[in-house]
């Protein structure tokens, strides 16, 4: 099974959402795909996420929606194969 990268787009976020956010990705095997400033990721709109783990599409679709909403704010997200 591929890995896959995924990019998250929180609604008016602030740097705690962002916390919990990327807390949530990593207890669900993704870790930031630019380890960049949790300041410069609000500004952004959306951070990057690489899977840690080989997973299916729907399993990873669900992992990333599952971390998102934990959040309690509105967001979109897409998945991508990661080209290795």
């Amino acid at each position: 099974m591929p890995k896959f990268i995924t990019s998250v787009n929180l609604l008016a976020a602030s740097e705690a959402d962002i916390d919990k956010l990327n807390e949530a990705m990593k207890i669900r095997s993704f870790q930031l795909k630019d380890h960049r400033t949790v300041k410069d990721q609000v500004a952004k709109g959306h951070i990057a996420y690489i899977s840690t783990t080989k997973a299916s599409l729907s399993e990873a679709s669900a992992d990333v929606s599952l971390a998102a909403s934990s959040v309690g704010k509105k967001f979109s997200f897409t998945v991508m194969k990661d080209k290795e």
